[in-house]
């Protein structure tokens, strides 16, 4: 520290210059030297904190495919073993040759209502036996257009006076009229 007066260096603490005795200021804390903070001590952890969220965000969206790639592949072995099970019936003439005409009416109908591909299969194919009632369930599996692919259950029901409706998901979205008897 130096004297404002005279010059001169003086100890830092003394009130009074030995040279001049002209009396000394106290030093004001912008004087004080002032540590910078270092941003690595900030920006490091900071870092490291976002790679191990990124890290788990990553595994868990990563078992969440693999958790519905197995659902789909189970869907769609049911779906296989029931198309073979309908292609057996369709090869072959049968009391049920009306219900399988049916069944194939809503899949044409539901091919024409996807907007881009669609994969239709029955899983069961019911007669209320005097009623005139068939009942045609099932997935249908649409593209959105990206390459995924959307499921939905059908219900797809002939009823008196022989019109055919077809529901997605529990909604109504086609009916239209058949010469089937």
């Amino acid at each position: 520290m130096f004297c404002p007066k005279c010059g001169i260096g003086i100890k830092d603490g003394d009130k009074f210059c030995p040279n001049c005795g002209a009396e000394q200021s106290k030093p004001s804390a912008t004087h004080e030297k002032t540590r910078p903070v270092n941003p690595n001590v900030i920006i490091i952890p900071l870092g490291i904190i976002i790679v191990v969220a990124g890290l788990y965000i990553g595994l868990e969206k990563r078992q969440y495919a693999k958790a519905e790639t197995a659902k789909i592949q189970a869907e769609t072995a049911k779906i296989q073993a029931s198309n073979q099970k309908l292609s057996a019936e369709l090869n072959g003439v049968s009391d049920d040759t009306p219900d399988i005409i049916v069944a194939e009416m809503c899949h044409e109908r539901l091919h024409k209502l996807a907007k881009y591909q669609a994969d239709i299969t029955s899983t069961d194919i019911d007669r209320t036996r005097g009623k005139g009632i068939t009942l045609v369930t099932g997935i249908a599996k649409f593209q959105n257009g990206f390459g995924a692919w959307d499921s939905k259950s059908y219900k797809c029901h002939m009823a008196a006076p022989r019109s055919i409706y077809i529901h997605l998901d529990g909604e109504l979205v086609a009916t239209f009229n058949t010469l089937i008897d």
